[in-house]
């Protein structure tokens, strides 16, 4: 299943894993809450979509 492009959200919801109930941005940390039936389920299918991100760093 081809699912590059897609929100780290639409994918869990699509992959039917559970659902990403939030986050929580500070101290040059991401903390991502997502709840489901499997939690390793659940992670097999966030690791490669949050491997694949590609971010921009700013300052000042």
């Amino acid at each position: 299943m081809a699912l590059r492009g897609y929100l780290l959200a639409e994918v869990i919801e699509r992959v039917g894993v559970g659902e990403l109930d939030g986050h929580d941005f500070g101290g040059g940390e991401v903390v991502l809450f997502a709840s489901g039936p499997d939690a390793d389920a659940l992670f097999a299918t966030m690791s490669p979509v949050l491997r694949d991100l590609r971010y921009v760093a700013r300052s000042g």
